[in-house]
């Protein structure tokens, strides 16, 4: 069996997150970035710099409530 079709049935059954995790182990730049980051922090991946690598590739997103009157919990009173 040749290398991509062990790749393939590998991948079949993944879901999103899987899939992503994946592509990006494989994925150079992401890996270099990675190392480098982890290097620059002394392997402190919470701060500012790895988190915007982080944030660079989706793997971050911020966090912005909504205001209260946009608020969709009525929808769930009974």
């Amino acid at each position: 069996m040749d290398r991509n079709a062990i790749s393939q049935e590998r991948c079949a059954d993944y879901d999103f997150s899987e899939f992503a995790q994946e592509f990006l182990r494989r994925n150079k730049v992401y890996r270099e970035q990675f190392a480098h980051a982890h290097l620059e922090t002394a392997g402190k991946m919470q701060s500012f710099a790895a988190r915007r690598m982080a944030r660079s590739w989706g793997l971050e997103f911020s966090f912005r409530p909504l205001p209260a009157h946009d608020s969709l919990a009525g929808y769930l009173a009974p």
